[in-house]
């Protein structure tokens, strides 16, 4: 996934990719990235008809961010929302969604903390989507409860021999420095933003790695 957010950095109009078929063939799938928004993952992924997976996780606050609406609002780690404006929270994808449509507007929570519940509006702040983008989404600054033995449960290991790891260590930061160089680029001719700045972090977020697990 990578390398097909990479190549929308880049502007390639398409990409040729292999992928493997329920029956287990393996085939070749050319992809339109022409229309697609390479400086907004989540538009780039409905582009391209992806759907990236993520584990369903609980909306338990984790981290705070300092200067945050989180913060201001007084919401704490280990808080679990219940409600906000009556309407039940089941997963944190909900949550995330629930703050993006609410630019610098109230929202009215419930939340469960030490056992007990409690009410709470937060106004999150309107963020740019994309660069140079007059859309605004709303952000809290918090990050979810990760629960302990998560990223274990689905970590997979890729272990090479000595002599095999070399070339592909030098391949792995080539690919990343080039891709950091490309998005300073961008920001110079204000075709990125600097939320994309971040080398292997960007590809991360472009990948969807951090659609569940990172800040809202």
């Amino acid at each position: 996934m990578s390398q097909i957010m990479a190549a929308a950095l880049d502007g390639d109009s398409t990409i040729t990719v292999d992928v493997k078929a329920q029956n287990q063939n393996q085939q070749q799938r050319t992809l339109n990235l022409a229309e697609g928004d390479s400086d907004n993952a989540e538009k780039l992924y409905q582009h391209l008809g992806f759907k990236p997976w993520s584990p369903k996780l609980k909306p338990i606050i984790g981290n705070v961010l300092p200067d945050s609406a989180a913060l201001a609002a007084g919401l704490k780690t280990g808080d679990l929302i219940i409600t906000a404006d009556g309407v039940a929270v089941a997963d944190w994808m909900q949550w995330v969604e629930i703050v993006k449509k609410h630019p610098e507007k109230p929202i009215s929570l419930v939340l469960e903390r030490a056992g007990a519940s409690m009410p709470l509006t937060i106004i999150p702040k309107a963020v740019a989507v994309g660069a140079n983008s007059q859309d605004k989404e709303g952000k809290i600054g918090a990050s979810v409860f990760i629960p302990e033995g998560l990223l274990e449960s689905i970590k997979v290991d890729y272990v090479l021999s000595p002599m095999a790891a070399i070339p592909v260590a030098f391949e792995t930061t080539y690919y990343y420095s080039m891709t950091t160089l490309k998005m300073m680029g961008k920001m110079l001719i204000g075709k990125a933003s600097v939320e994309n700045l971040s080398g292997p972090i960007s590809i991360a977020q472009f990948a969807g790695q951090s659609a569940s697990m990172g800040l809202v």
